[in-house]
């Protein structure tokens, strides 16, 4: 029935946990992380009738738009490009990650961290969807989006992590977003050498906004010249609780 449900596909990782932590026990531990993963499940089905589903969604179909994100220590950031299913002109964000996060980036110098680069990959891959399915009008648009990190592709490709970290709540995240706003998202593999525009997004916060549209205009000109949008303050807190 996920497949017929706007947004469920993302929400088993955290009941996907139970049977990896409790592979052989005879009854199910409630927590409180449970009864809340639960509790989305029932909302739903309580709302099942307020969200029809068109049937062009449940099948493979052309995108509305096409973009790439990219995650480094200091932040997120990618674009977005409307085919001619779609509408808006060309659109690039970045995000730099609040000093709390970045310094908990597990790496060679800190190797106690908490958080990985695939966390922050995913972290790109939401923060993106967010943000195209907040700015565009296209009603039940297909999302295709490019990222160089195999394992935050293969996260929103399968909906689960089959853990309670912070790749669940991002996933928890994601099916909000489709949710509210009947997006459908494709994830895509790309090689990181041609991933370059949103390589360029992820790591130029020493730049500022004129500078950043006038370098993305002059290194990866369009026909139409390339708009900021920027996270709204909502969707910045909910990437960094998650």
């Amino acid at each position: 029935m996920s497949v017929a449900l706007c947004g469920a596909g993302y929400l088993f990782s955290i009941l996907q946990s139970v049977f990896v932590q409790q592979p052989t026990g005879s009854r199910v531990c409630l927590s409180p992380l449970i009864r809340a993963a639960l509790s989305d499940w029932s909302h739903l089905a309580s709302t099942i009738a307020d969200h029809p589903i068109p049937i062009t969604t449940l099948v493979p179909r052309a995108p509305h738009f096409v973009g790439s994100v990219d995650a480094s220590k200091s932040g997120v950031g990618g674009f977005w490009l409307p085919t001619c299913f779609g509408t808006g002109k060309p659109s690039a964000f970045h995000l730099p990650f609040h000093s709390t996060l970045s310094n908990r980036l597990v790496s060679v110098d800190n190797p106690n961290g908490t958080l990985t680069i695939n966390d922050f990959e995913l972290a790109a891959l939401t923060l993106a969807t967010a943000l195209v399915a907040h700015y565009s009008t296209t009603p039940h648009a297909s999302l295709w989006l490019g990222n160089d990190n195999s394992s935050a592709v293969s996260w929103t490709r399968c909906g689960s992590t089959s853990t309670t970290g912070p790749n669940a709540h991002l996933l928890r995240w994601l099916a909000q977003i489709a949710r509210q706003h009947d997006v459908c998202l494709k994830s895509i593999l790309v090689p990181g050498d041609t991933n370059t525009i949103a390589d360029f997004c992820s790591c130029s916060f020493h730049l500022t906004d004129s500078q950043f549209l006038q370098e993305l205009n002059s290194r990866f000109p369009t026909d139409t010249s390339w708009q900021l949008v920027h996270p709204t303050p909502n969707m910045t807190l909910k990437m960094s609780c998650a």
